[in-house]
């Protein structure tokens, strides 16, 4: 086998896998209801972040854990792709006082 033969196999190899990977994805999340996991999960922390804040907006501090936790719940949020109404409560919690 030559090496211009060899070169053409790992480019054809290269394609396939390409293009597999393409038209797997979207079926496998279609298949297994992944958009709708994510739509949740997306909606869960969305209303877990809006919750933390509606409860302490009054006095503007938070506890340590609550903050950690509105953090992550943030960073999971944004992951998601999630947009950004959650960003806009995010930047005005992160001057709150953490108590």
């Amino acid at each position: 086998m030559e090496w211009a033969e060899i070169v053409q196999w790992a480019k054809d190899i290269c394609a396939i896998a390409t293009f597999l990977a393409l038209v797997i994805r979207p079926i496998r999340e279609w298949l297994f209801g992944f958009g709708a996991i994510r739509d949740g999960l997306r909606s869960i922390l969305r209303s877990e972040i809006t919750r933390i804040y509606y409860r302490h907006h009054d006095d503007q501090r938070l506890k340590e854990y609550e903050f950690k936790n509105m953090d992550q719940c943030f960073e999971a949020y944004k992951a998601l792709k999630g947009n950004s109404f959650v960003d806009k409560i995010h930047d005005e919690m992160k001057n709150w006082d953490v108590v």
